[in-house]
């Protein structure tokens, strides 16, 4: 007997099992699978539309990618693919999660760049430079591989490799 299928957009039990037993099957642990709701008043002040979400989250990039791909088996068994939701689009989001790790190595990089520059400047004027006399850390940015900005919390153009702009200032000595 076949399966019915399960009308676009109409939310069920059966359809959220469906798509909880496919992201499972992609790799995915049931710890790594949530659920969120939402809600929204339509055009009419008595009509609100809610929502349901599943959320996976994972540190295993090879598998978010490889299910990204998988998404057409979704699609097949009639779940809604909601591109749009609250805090922006529904598209993978890759995260560095050790940031405060980088951070030390980042400003040791900035600071050795600085006193190179700093070097150059000094030879070509017959000086030397000494201790550095400030220092601020300015601004962080962080970039997807596409160049864009992905510094805000939910970047809708996300990629899996990232750049890391540190903007200091350094103030050094002359002799």
């Amino acid at each position: 007997m076949a399966k019915e299928k399960i009308p676009y957009g109409v939310y069920s039990r059966e359809l959220r099992e469906e798509a909880v037993r496919l992201v499972v099957e992609s790799g995915f642990s049931a710890r790594e699978v949530g659920r969120e709701f939402g809600q929204t008043q339509g055009q009419d002040r008595l009509r609100y539309v809610v929502t349901s979400a599943l959320v996976v989250t994972s540190a295993n990039v090879d598998l978010v990618t490889k299910a990204l791909g998988a998404t057409e088996e979704l699609l097949k068994e009639g779940v809604l693919l909601d591109g749009q939701r609250e805090e922006g689009t529904a598209n993978p989001r890759y995260i560095i999660t050790t940031f405060n790790a980088l951070r030390p190595q980042l400003l040791a990089e900035a600071t050795k760049n600085a006193r190179s520059t700093a070097q150059q400047f000094a030879s070509d004027s017959g000086a030397k430079i000494g201790r550095i006399r400030s220092a601020n850390q300015g601004m962080i940015q962080i970039f997807g591989t596409d160049g864009m900005d992905e510094s805000a919390p939910y970047s809708p153009t996300s990629t899996p490799g990232k750049k890391i702009r540190v903007v200091s200032t350094f103030e050094f000595e002359l002799r």
